[in-house]
């Protein structure tokens, strides 16, 4: 079942990862530089602060775990 969070996205399992939907998180995540260390620092800096890794980790994620927002793809960090 998708789960809502503050930002107004949902997180839901989608082939062996998860799927992230929401304007504001898939343009950020879209938008940041994913290939560097920093960058994804502070997609997951900013996605703790929106709830999003809160719902992922309610929807089942775990560090290793791939989750794509729109045309971007990571994995989670442990």
């Amino acid at each position: 079942r998708p789960r809502e969070a503050s930002v107004g996205m949902r997180v839901r399992r989608e082939d062996g990862g998860f799927r992230v939907e929401g304007e504001r998180v898939v343009a950020f995540a879209e938008m940041m530089p994913l290939d560097n260390e920093e960058g994804r620092a502070e997609l997951w800096r900013r996605f703790t602060r929106w709830g999003v890794v809160g719902a992922l980790r309610r929807a089942g994620a775990r560090p290793g775990d791939r989750v794509r927002l729109g045309r971007a793809e990571v994995e989670i960090e442990g």
